[in-house]
């Protein structure tokens, strides 16, 4: 699950059922596919990491190679230990948690990379339909499931042609040749043929749709309002529930409780502050909706793992180090 600081500020330029969409542009130009690769042996001192709900028009493979994940993909949500892939449709609503010691990867691509564009067989009985919504991929496979052992080596393959391809942006795999794209097309359609052979591709639903595109309503309306008093009254008001059924549905859907998620969005904008102005702790706090010091930081280390003057110590003894570098 790909996102980025940006898509966390600059939501508000977009229309409203538009702001939950991440930003990221995924693949490059002719080739919409990307590979992302969290690895806590590679990411230094984070211990762990957290991807906000959101949504793209990408279809997302997740392997969890190692560690410890809870995720939540529109109605469903999940907690798991083993090894395993979960899928994310195009439009749905998805947040992922891990714990210590995460390897995870993230295949996306837009579904017209598979099209040839003709009427053979497999257009139109899966890729077309596919394209259309009308066939979804399961949510998960685990190692029990007969699928798997191909499906595993199949993204291997994928990864290890992402490795190979070399352009790498942060954690953004790339493929610019076409023998390169050509190899990764092929495992997807290789993923997607063992899928359908084991009929464990599914007709897409309609239930539930509706309360999912209201939850993007309610999570869209925190992010515009996050500065301001937010009361859960007005939150269950939008999804027409009663508060109490309101916030159990909105855990289910996210794996948070609203306070917890209005908590996280605040603390994101403020990190977002400290990094880009010079402005004032107490400024920020009070500008990101804590109207209590004490309050402000627990939250921020709850989420950061340091306090507000410690993680801008940190950020400017790391500018410091760069500008001795570039000098």
């Amino acid at each position: 699950m790909a996102s980025s600081d940006s898509d966390q500020i600059r939501f508000s330029e977009k229309p409203r059922n538009e702001r939950l969409k991440e930003n990221r542009k995924h693949g490059i130009p002719g080739f919409p596919c990307s590979m992302y690769v969290a690895d806590y042996r590679l990411d230094g001192s984070t211990p762990d990491f957290h991807c906000r709900p959101h949504w793209q028009n990408e279809i997302e493979i997740l392997h969890f190679e190692e560690g410890e994940y809870q995720y939540a993909v529109n109605m469903d949500s999940g907690y798991t230990t083993e090894e395993c892939f979960v899928f994310v449709n195009s439009g749905e609503l998805h947040s992922l948690d891990t714990g210590e010691g995460y390897v995870e990867q993230a295949l996306l691509f837009q579904p017209t990379l598979l099209s040839s564009g003709g009427m053979d067989a497999a257009e139109e009985a899966v890729i077309g339909p596919l394209m259309r919504g009308e066939l979804a991929f399961p949510r998960y496979i685990g190692p029990d499931s007969p699928a798997f052992p191909v499906l595993r080596r199949e993204y291997a393959n994928i990864l290890h042609t992402f490795e190979q391809a070399g352009e790498i942006r942060f954690d953004q795999h790339n493929a610019p040749g076409a023998a390169s794209q050509m190899r990764i097309r092929a495992g997807i359609l290789n993923i997607l043929a063992e899928l359908s052979e084991q009929d464990l591709l599914t007709s897409r639903k309609s239930t539930g749709s509706q309360r999912v595109e209201t939850l993007k309503k309610v999570v869209t309306y925190i992010r515009d309002h996050y500065p301001e008093k937010i009361y859960i009254r007005d939150l269950a008001d939008i999804m027409n529930m009663n508060e109490q059924y309101f916030c159990r549905f909105f855990k289910k859907a996210t794996n948070r409780t609203p306070i917890a998620y209005i908590n996280e969005v605040r603390i994101r904008h403020a990190v977002l502050l400290m990094k880009q102005s010079d402005r004032s702790i107490t400024e920020i706090a009070l500008g990101c909706g804590f109207g209590n010091m004490g309050h402000f930081i627990e939250e921020f280390r709850k989420i950061t793992g340091e306090t507000p003057r410690a993680y801008r110590a940190r950020l400017g003894s790391e500018r410091a180090q760069r500008s001795r570098y570039l000098s």
